[in-house]
């Protein structure tokens, strides 16, 4: 009965977040469920069966795995999903929350006599984790349903990495970067940690020690060692995880100069020097990145206005861009 209820769930979430469209009604909610759970027990799946795409984000394009809409793949995908909330009840950044809190201490780095700001920034985060890796290592231990652990195995095993586009991709990710934050504030916490904040794959580190750069740049790398690539994980499918080190940034107040320095967050730059007293100035704006993102918006709205003269339509997607 409780799988009947959690697979029902899970056809009803992807039901109520399908294109208006494709949405379907009581009667095919239950076929579905009916469906899936006899595929479930005959075994009647493979979750190496998803299609790629690319989407593109601006100028950026980015590679996404999905199921075809109430596949018997896409609802056990959800499934898993609910199974693994339901353990570790992983608790997802606030974006809004870490600016703003950011915000706050960089105000207050202006009155310190000693500081060391850190940016880090993984690459190709969600495509170099690999499920079967965390499964063996974080999940696994802590599963107690056979049948349960033995789907979510053979999920992590067939879909390989946390590929974004699965509804699993933020949750098999988020489980072992969780795992890093805390060993990353363990290890600097000997340096005065101040902040610590990591949104998805992009990461800032505030100290109020000077701290040089090969030591930082070592403890990150050891933690990083230490918790995506353990040797004593026996799976065909490692993590490829590692830093990015274009998006790699670091400011200290000994560093500063009379020239600008910057390290940006989440689409924030934050701009530091030393004034004509000796004293730490800083500013801050939206990153160019940013601005040209929401500008292409804009334009694209524009355009589109050009095409229809529809003043209406363009006044309702601004509005709803705003």
């Amino acid at each position: 009965m409780r799988i009947m209820n959690e697979i029902q769930r899970a056809v009803k979430y992807l039901n109520a977040n399908a294109p208006v469209s494709a949405k379907i009604d009581d009667e095919q909610i239950e076929a579905y469920t009916v469906q899936t759970i006899a595929d479930l027990n005959s075994g009647n799946y493979n979750f190496s069966t998803y299609n790629s795409m690319v989407l593109k984000q601006g100028a950026k394009k980015r590679q996404v795995k999905l199921y075809k809409l109430f596949s018997t793949e896409n609802i056990l995908c959800q499934y898993v999903k609910q199974i693994l909330d339901r353990i570790f009840k992983i608790k997802y950044p606030n974006q809004n929350k870490a600016v703003h809190t950011l915000f706050d201490f960089f105000k207050a780095s202006k009155q310190m006599s000693e500081f060391t700001i850190i940016k880090c920034d993984y690459k190709d985060y969600f495509n170099s984790v690999s499920s079967a890796y965390v499964f063996e290592k974080y999940i696994k231990g802590q599963m107690t349903n056979r049948a349960e652990t033995e789907l979510i195995s053979t999920f992590a095993s067939q879909t390989k990495y946390s590929y974004a586009g699965l509804h699993t991709s933020n949750l098999f990710a988020e489980i072992i970067a969780t795992k890093f934050d805390e060993l990353i504030r363990q290890a600097f916490s000997q340096y005065g940690l101040l902040f610590f904040e990591r949104y998805i794959d992009d990461t800032i580190i505030i100290l109020n020690q000077h701290l040089e750069q090969s030591a930082c740049e070592k403890i990150l790398n050891d933690s990083l060692w230490q918790i995506y690539h353990d040797a004593s994980i026996t799976t065909s499918i490692p993590c490829k995880t590692k830093f990015n080190p274009s998006k790699f940034s670091m400011i200290t107040r000994r560093s500063l100069t009379a020239t600008w320095s910057s390290v940006d967050f989440l689409g924030y730059e934050f701009f530091f020097k030393t004034d004509a007293k000796g004293k730490t100035a800083m500013q801050y704006g939206i990153t160019t990145e940013k601005q040209s993102k929401y500008s292409g918006r804009i334009e694209e709205i524009i355009e589109d206005y050009k095409q229809n003269n529809d003043v209406e339509l363009m006044r309702h997607r601004i509005l709803a861009f705003a």
